[in-house]
């Protein structure tokens, strides 16, 4: 018996002074530009991802992007791809990481006659029907974690005027649960001086009805998402989704070897009211909506001044774009950019437009309730809180492996814009609590 105890002591002490720790995960970064073959012109919004694994990023305005991967994914297959071309694959041991590659991705043939033949037995509006039938399917029912980054970058005419970067994770609970119950956590942040122009009107609703955090509005952008329990595509509207709108077939197209039937939807517009316009991109193989794009429209029988001025492209009170990844058999959200203008009473004389895109870009999905920890209820994120007022400290290591969609050079004005009066990584760790 002592000798037992003899021999485990030695064993602990061992234990002690000879602690054995999991092995760090090491990161290599992949780095290319994804370009049309046919044209050689780029390919903004391409999804990169990886075959076996739901790590992920996209391309920028002119196709590029960086994506950082950690080493056990080495033996892992990369993937591109983009409505309208065929998916682009290529192992990752045969790619030189220590430079830069050019990825070409090829138009996708698709067979017209075939479709056509099948649009004259099944229209539109049945094809949308269908594939609102079939969101309780397709979308996923049990909970999921997100890891995502999200941008807001905000413009005064063509001036960059300020910045958010972050870590996001969102915990959901599956397709029709209540929105109430998703938590969502900012894990690291960093943000630019603010040099947007805030008018009398503006400071004046923020003082009567407080903040909002941009990221709930943002996230909450995918109408797919809880459309089992709010069927109506806004407040405005009178109607459920499907009864509201007018369908039409716009195109059809290609992407991963499948058919896609972009459809057109549209509410009254002939009422002096805003109205909706929008499409949707649906699978024709199982029915599954791979993006869905929508604007409130400033309908031009309202008469408001200076709309040209004021609203998005002139249009738009605010434009949104959801983009879908199927992964395990079901369509994730894997992206959402919410554009919308900002502080209308800083318009001065057709100058002084101000927008900001919000821009929420999953890069991993966790579909294993072992694999993510819980986020906690003081944990998640104030829904009435701007998510610039809020204290980070910015941490310069954790952003050299995460993965974010990279700013477009051309628009490197941004950095030049934001740190004209002050270095731009200054302002990072001045503006760090």
């Amino acid at each position: 018996m002592m000798k037992r105890f003899l021999y485990g002591l030695i064993f602990l002490c061992n234990s002690i002074s000879s602690p054995v720790f999991p092995q760090a995960i090491k990161y290599v970064h992949l780095k290319g530009t994804v370009l049309d073959k046919t044209t050689n012109e780029p390919v903004p919004s391409a999804n990169i991802f990886f075959i076996k694994s739901s790590i992920g990023t996209f391309s920028n305005e002119i196709g590029e992007f960086d994506l950082a991967l950690p080493d056990t994914l080495l033996k892992d297959t990369l993937a591109l791809s983009s409505i309208g071309y065929k998916t682009y694959k290529a192992r990752i041991g045969d790619l030189d990481l220590s430079k830069s590659h050019t990825f070409f991705l090829e138009q996708d043939e698709i067979l017209l006659h075939e479709i056509v033949v099948s649009a004259k037995a099944q229209q539109a509006k049945e094809w949308v029907e269908e594939a609102f039938r079939k969101l309780s399917k397709n979308k996923p029912s049990k909970q999921y974690l997100l890891q995502a980054f999200y941008r807001e970058l905000s413009l005064r005419d063509s001036t960059y005027v300020r910045l958010i970067e972050s870590a996001i994770e969102v915990q959901d609970f599956g397709y029709g649960s209540n929105l109430d119950r998703m938590k969502i956590r900012v894990l690291e942040l960093r943000k630019s001086e603010d040099y947007l122009t805030t008018g009398w009107i503006d400071k004046t609703v923020k003082l009567l009805f407080g903040e909002d955090n941009m990221l709930y509005y943002t996230v909450y952008s995918d109408f797919l998402r809880n459309y089992r329990s709010k069927q109506k595509l806004a407040q405005v509207n009178s109607q459920p989704f499907l009864d509201e709108f007018d369908f039409s077939i716009e195109e059809f197209t290609m992407f991963d070897s499948d058919s896609l039937a972009i459809i057109k939807f549209n509410s009254d517009e002939s009422l002096p009211k805003p109205y909706y316009e929008g499409k949707l991109f649906i699978n024709l193989s199982d029915f599954g909506i791979i993006r869905m794009e929508y604007g409130m429209v400033a309908n031009p029988k309202m008469k408001i001044t200076n709309q040209d001025d004021v609203f998005y492209q002139g249009k738009f009170f605010y434009k949104v774009t959801t983009d879908y990844r199927k992964f395990e058999e079901k369509y994730y959200l894997s992206r959402a950019v919410f554009i919308k203008p900002q502080n209308f009473s800083a318009v001065k004389d057709g100058k002084g437009q101000q927008y900001t895109v919000f821009d929420f870009s999953v890069n991993n999905i966790v579909t294993s309730k072992r694999d993510f920890d819980r986020i906690k209820r003081k944990e998640s994120q104030d829904k009435d809180v701007d998510l610039y007022s809020q204290d980070f400290k910015y941490n310069p290591t954790f952003w050299e492996t995460y993965n974010m969609i990279k700013l477009n050079p051309l628009l490197k004005k941004a950095q030049t814009d934001l740190g004209k009066e002050k270095e731009l990584e200054r302002q990072f760790k001045d503006k760090s609590n």
